[in-house]
């Protein structure tokens, strides 16, 4: 099930980028059902949430579930301190991006 998994992510990928975040929304939480331990599917829907569809608060849940997985994930911790940023949170936004920096985190 995990490779299929990769495979529903990589199609969520491709929606989302033909400009469909509905579809590569149900691609995201499919890849999720077919491995809940998946940490890029909770990022990856994270991501089409908030740039795409507007649902802020469900898609830092989705960085948090996706840090729950992978505690060293940079990504994660990057878009949490970018998306902090743009609410006004700036102490909150500065802890993840000092996660990031400080521990030596690098992205893939």
């Amino acid at each position: 099930m995990k490779s299929h998994s990769n495979l529903v992510t990589g199609s969520g990928v491709a929606l989302d980028a033909a400009g469909k975040p509905e579809k590569a929304r149900e691609a995201y939480e499919a890849a999720i059902l077919l491995n809940p331990l998946q940490h890029q599917a909770y990022f990856n829907l994270g991501v089409v949430l908030w740039e795409s569809l507007g649902e802020k608060d469900t898609s830092i849940r989705m960085y948090h579930k996706s840090l729950e997985i992978d505690p060293l994930f940079p990504d994660a911790y990057h878009t949490l301190g970018t998306a902090h940023t743009s609410l006004g949170k700036y102490a909150e936004a500065k802890a993840y991006l000092d996660k990031v920096f400080l521990a030596g985190l690098h992205f893939s």
